[in-house]
C-alpha cells in the first residue's frame, strides 16, 4: 500500500483542494473525503494528515481540512486521535517497558526517556479517546482502541472493561474479533489460561482460521500438552485461497478496512 500510495498522493491533494473551493461542503465531498481518509490511513502517511514538527516539506494537514469542514463526523474525530502523526510513537512499541513507573523510566537513561515520551503519548491518546466512547457511531471502536492502549500500559482490569464494552455494543465482526483477541492476550498475561483459551476460541468463531488468534490459541494448547490440536490450528491458519484478511493485521490502519464500501459510495455519488 505504501508503495502504490506514492503514485496517487498528489491526486488526492489536488482533489481535496478542488472540493474545498465550495464554501459549504456537499454530501458528495463528504463521501469522497471519507474514502480519501481511509486511503491515507492505509498508507500510514502521517505527514499528509498533519504538519511535521520538523519540516513543512511534503506535508499537507489533511485532517485539519476534514475536522473544519465536517466537525460533527465522529469517524473523522476518531481518526484525529488514532491516525498516525509525525513525532508520535506508533500504537506498538519496541520495548515492553512503558508501563513501568515514571521514576523508573526517568532513571533508565536515554532509552528510558524515549519510553517516557511513548508513555505520555499513550496517556494523551487515552484522554482524547474517552469522550468518543459516548458517541454511538464510534463508541464500540473507541472503547476497543482505548482498551488496547490500557493493555499496553498493563492496566489489565481497565482494559478488559473496555474490551467487554465493545463486545456488548456492536455486531461488527472486525471489532468483535479484535476485542476477543486482545481480551485473550490480556488473560494470558494475567495467568488465566482457561479464560484466555475461551477468548481465543470466540475470536476464531467470528473469523475462522485467522492467523493471530490461531497462533495465540495454538501457543496455549502447546504449553498445556495438546500439541496435536495446536499443530492442526497452525496448519489451518495458513493463508487460504479466499484471501480473507486477519482483522488484527488491519487494526493499525484506521478506516482502511472500510475502503471498499467507501469506494462503492463514491461510485454511486458520481454515477447515481
Amino acid at each position: 500500500m505504501e508503495t502504490s500510495w506514492v503514485d496517487v498522493r498528489g491526486l488526492v491533494e489536488v482533489g481535496c483542494g478542488l472540493l474545498r473551493q465550495d464554501q459549504v461542503p456537499s454530501p458528495g465531498e463528504h463521501i469522497w473525503q471519507r474514502a480519501a481518509l481511509a486511503l491515507i490511513e492505509g498508507a500510514s502517511d502521517a505527514t499528509f494528515l498533519r504538519p511535521s514538527p520538523v519540516s513543512a516539506a511534503g506535508t499537507y494537514d489533511h485532517l485539519r481540512h476534514l475536522t473544519s469542514r465536517f466537525p460533527d463526523d465522529d469517524r473523522v474525530a476518531l481518526a484525529a486521535v488514532v491516525a498516525p502523526r509525525p513525532g508520535r510513537a506508533d500504537a506498538e512499541f519496541p520495548r515492553d517497558v512503558v508501563w513501568q513507573p515514571i521514576e523508573a523510566l526517568e532513571a533508565a537513561g536515554p532509552a528510558g526517556r524515549v519510553d517516557l515520551i511513548i508513555r505520555r503519548d499513550k496517556l494523551a491518546m487515552i484522554a482524547e479517546l474517552e469522550p468518543l466512547t459516548t458517541r454511538p457511531d464510534v463508541a464500540a471502536e473507541a472503547n476497543l482502541r482505548l482498551g488496547y492502549l490500557l493493555f499496553q500500559l498493563h492496566e489489565d482490569a481497565d482494559a478488559m472493561t473496555h474490551f467487554d464494552r465493545t463486545i456488548g455494543s456492536t455486531d461488527d465482526p472486525f471489532l468483535l474479533y479484535v476485542a476477543e483477541l486482545l481480551a485473550g492476550r490480556t488473560e494470558v498475561r494475567r495467568g488465566r489460561a482457561s479464560q484466555a483459551e475461551r477468548r481465543f476460541r470466540r475470536a476464531l468463531a467470528i473469523v475462522p482460521h485467522a492467523e493471530s488468534a490461531s497462533e495465540a490459541l495454538a501457543a496455549e494448547l502447546f504449553v498445556t500438552g495438546r500439541a496435536d490440536e495446536a499443530s492442526a490450528l497452525a496448519d489451518a491458519a495458513l493463508p487460504g485461497p479466499d484471501g480473507t484478511p486477519d482483522p488484527w493485521r488491519l487494526f493499525g490502519y484506521g478506516d482502511f478496512r472500510l475502503l471498499p464500501s467507501l469506494m462503492d459510495d463514491v461510485r454511486k455519488a458520481v454515477r447515481p
